[in-house]
């Protein structure tokens, strides 16, 4: 069998936002992703925030980590 490396996704989230005056950030992952396959989203942050779908809602400032994969991992 043949074993190939998955093709990358192409990933449009930018690296740093900022709380607005009413300190809600609202991000949707999948909106930034150009794939007809099924993917899970993890985002977890150094708080203890922990969520599994593709949109958040954060109002706490802190450093957010979104992992994205498909039924391959």
């Amino acid at each position: 069998f043949t074993l190939s490396n998955p093709q990358d996704f192409e990933f449009a989230l930018e690296s740093t936002y900022e709380l607005d005056h009413t300190n809600r950030l609202e991000l949707d992952a999948s909106t930034y992703l150009d794939t007809s396959e099924v993917l899970y989203y993890t985002w977890e942050s150094d708080d203890g925030f922990y969520q599994e779908t593709a949109q958040v809602l954060l109002t706490k400032p802190g450093k957010y980590t979104i992992t994205v994969r498909n039924d391959k991992g």
